[in-house]
This record gives structure tokens, C-alpha cells and sequence, in this order.
């Protein structure tokens, strides 16, 4: 029996990730997957951090759970969405240094009201740039070893390619992208610290492939392409 084309959705939320494939046919679902993952135990008033690797795990239980309830099948594409505004301090080989800060972390307030004491730019406490200016303050470690800041899904991404890549609709929640000119906010960038987060950031918008291995445990692959899909809430919106 040949297999059916279908292109692969993931949506990495705050309580769980889920998976649709789609067919290429004719659009309709063909199989749903899903897989929860719980915020770690607050330590502290405010703290909503989560383990980057239980994504990763929810990742491949939820495409697992899709292709068998599917049957035979063909992945031939894969975009994916996210909860916006988290903070993934990754080191050289993409991989977490400590827990993300989520969109719903509010420990970072001090951060936030400083930066707009200081600068006069106004820096909602959810967004991704308070949860970095709280890791230089608070856990300066972290920032040490960290050679990139990822949000959620761009990190999703760069399991399943290897590659770090940024979109516009997700950066322009960090606190750093200017939406005029489609480029990081220079001025912030020099008010947080210069060349220390610059030379953690990515921007390209560029669909890469999946990598090798990343899912290819889990049924048939067509060398598919990863779109850079936008966040939950732009999305929704």
C-alpha cells in the first residue's frame, strides 16, 4: 500500500505539546497526537520555569502517537508553533544551560522597571528581555556559558535542524526587535549590554531541513523542509 503525503504541525504550549498531520491532498486531518509536560515547582512569588527538554521529549511522544494512529504515511513537511516570549539560554551545541523562563514568569518585575527607570523605554514584564537581564543579575553562571538566547519554538527548531533561525512575528515579543525596520533595536541592545547579547542573537529567515535522526525513529520521512512557523499568539491573532 503506498503511503499518503502529510505535512506535520507542532504547537509547543505551556501545558503540553501537541501534533496534526495534515493531508496534502486535500487538507483534511488525518491523525492528532499530544503529550503534557507540568511547570517545574515555584521556588520563589512570580517563578513559572519549565525544562527545554521535556518539550523535546513531548516533541517526539506527541509525533510518535500521530504517525501510529495515521498507518502509512509520508512526512513531506513540518512547521512549528509555540508559546511566545520564553527565554532558552542555549550553550555551542544548542542545548539548555538551566530551565526556561515562561511568558507567565512575573519574578523578573524588578528587571523590567529598572530598564524602563533607566532608558525610558517601556519593557512589559512577560516579554524576553527582562528574563535576560534577570540571568546576567541573578544567575550570572548561566549567562556565562550561554552562546545563544532562544525562544521556545526557534529552540524546537534547532533540535530538529541543528541550525538557530529567528521570525518576525516571535521576536518582535522580545523586547529587542525593532517592527519598523525588521531588525534588532540597536539602541536596546547597547542599553542591555552591548556586544554581550548581540553576540548571543540570530536572525534569518531561512527554512531549513530537517536534520538527520532529530525524528526519522518516528515512521516515514520525506526529507521534509522545517518552516519558521509564527508563535500562538501571533498565530490566533
Amino acid at each position: 500500500m503506498s503511503s499518503r503525503l502529510v505535512s506535520l504541525g507542532l504547537d509547543v504550549g505551556t501545558q503540553s505539546t501537541k501534533a496534526l498531520l495534515v493531508s496534502c491532498a486535500d487538507g483534511s486531518v488525518v491523525a492528532r497526537g499530544s503529550a503534557a509536560h507540568a511547570p517545574l515547582p515555584p521556588n520563589s512569588i512570580g517563578r513559572a520555569e519549565q525544562d527545554p527538554r521535556e518539550w523535546w521529549r513531548a516533541v517526539q511522544a506527541s509525533v510518535r502517537m500521530a504517525l501510529d494512529a495515521a498507518g502509512a504515511v509520508e512526512v513531506v513537511a513540518l512547521g512549528v508553533s509555540g508559546q511566545q516570549h520564553g527565554c532558552v539560554l542555549v550553550d555551542a551545541d544548542n542545548q539548555p544551560v538551566g530551565p526556561a523562563k515562561l511568558w507567565c514568569d512575573t519574578e523578573t518585575a524588578t528587571q523590567a522597571q529598572e530598564f524602563e527607570q533607566r532608558t525610558g523605554r517601556a519593557l512589559p514584564v512577560g516579554w524576553t528581555l527582562s528574563k535576560v537581564l534577570y540571568t546576567m543579575q541573578q544567575r550570572p553562571e548561566q549567562w556565562t556559558r550561554a552562546d545563544g538566547v532562544l525562544l521556545p519554538h526557534e529552540w524546537i527548531n534547532a533540535q530538529l535542524t541543528g541550525r538557530r533561525a529567528a521570525e518576525a512575528g516571535d521576536a518582535s515579543g522580545t523586547g529587542w526587535w525593532d517592527a519598523r525596520t525588521r531588525q534588532y533595536d540597536s539602541d536596546i541592545l547597547a542599553a542591555v549590554g552591548g556586544d554581550s547579547l548581540s553576540a548571543c542573537l540570530h536572525w534569518s529567515q531561512a527554512m531549513h531541513w530537517l536534520a538527520p535522526c532529530s525524528l526519522s525513529q518516528h515512521g516515514t520521512w520525506g526529507c521534509p523542509q522545517v518552516c519558521l512557523c509564527r508563535p500562538e499568539a501571533v498565530t490566533t491573532c
